[in-house]
Formats: C-alpha cells, structure tokens, sequence
C-alpha cells in the first residue's frame, strides 16, 4: 500500500487528487527539499508540546475535542489543521448533531456541512504534512481499486432523495464492522 500511495500521491496526474489539506505519504519526505530534519522542525513548531506524539494519538485526542475545539486546532496551524480537519471527526460530530434529521454534507466535506456558514475559509498552504495516517483514508477514497477482493463488488449507492435519516444510517450502514456506501448529489 505505501508504494501504491507514493505512486498516486503527485496529485492528478497520478490519479488520486491533492489531499485538501497538503497531507502527503509519509515516504515523500524523503524526497522533499527540507528532508526529514527540515519536516521535524516544521512538525515540532506546528505541534508544539503535541509533537512528541505519534500520528495516530494526535488524531484519537481530536476524535475527543468539541467542534469549537477542534474548529479552534484548525487556525492554530497547518499541521494542526490536517489533525483537526480529518473527515472522520466531523463525520461522527455531524451524525450526533442530527440526531435523525437530514444530514449535510457540503463541497465533499463533512466539516464544511457541520461548520456551515462559519466554515473556515482555506489558507494557502505554506508546508506539506507528511503522514501515512491522514492520508490513507483520502488514498482509499480517490485512488484506484486495485485491490483483489475489492475485484467485482459494488458499493451501494444512496441518493440524496433517498438517504435516510442520520439514525437510520448509522444503524444501517455503520453497526457492527460497517458497511461501505456512496451518498450521491449531496454536495
């Protein structure tokens, strides 16, 4: 899998679009212009006392964090910003918040559907975060299926008209191991 994301990782061209928050595999470090030096000192300033966690620790203590909290990690900086931003987190804070109502689900992203009106506007990117653990799920999203038992099957596919409630979908789609699932024109 680490050689098939480095592969796709180039944007476009490579198949798989550029992650919306400048996350890289965690392979291309070693051919960026700062290295692995230049990385831990971007890392360590955009971290702060946070930086001598691994990945995949940043990311459960997000999955704890308020949606003000979270929103908050997002301006602080840009490393922070890809930890907070992950889908996954304003996935099960938007499925909470409806609470059986309609879901909403804007311009391919579950924070901008949770945040609305007050969705952060985007920066420009300044740095590129290296992390195999954040850019794995939009790898998997975007990139090609490749992968032999994956050969043949379908995902469902739920229309917007279609889609149930918030409730209904998490007991559908999200009991016991989960089940995967296309949600069409809800962006």
């Amino acid at each position: 899998t680490h050689s098939r994301m480095a592969a796709h990782a180039a944007g476009p061209a490579g198949g798989v679009p550029a992650h919306p928050h400048g996350v890289l595999p965690e392979g291309n470090l070693y051919l960026s212009a700062g290295g692995t030096a230049g990385w831990q000192k971007v890392r360590a300033s955009g971290l702060g006392a946070l930086g001598c966690l691994d990945d995949a620790t940043l990311l459960k203590i997000c999955s704890f964090a308020s949606p003000k909290s979270l929103a908050t990690l997002c301006v602080a900086s840009e490393v922070l910003n890809a930890f907070a931003s992950y889908d996954e987190h304003w996935r099960v804070l938007s499925l909470r918040r409806a609470a059986g109502a309609p879901l909403t689900f804007k311009n391919g992203s579950w924070k901008a559907g949770y945040l609305g009106a007050h969705a952060l506007s985007r920066r420009a990117r300044r740095v590129c975060v290296f992390s195999d653990v954040l850019y794995l799920p939009h790898f998997l999203v975007h990139g090609p299926c490749e992968f032999s038992e994956m050969r043949g099957k379908q995902c469902e596919r739920v229309l917007k008209g279609a889609a149930p409630d918030s409730k209904a979908f998490a007991a559908e789609f999200e009991a016991g191991v989960g089940r995967p699932v296309v949600l069409e024109g809800v962006g």
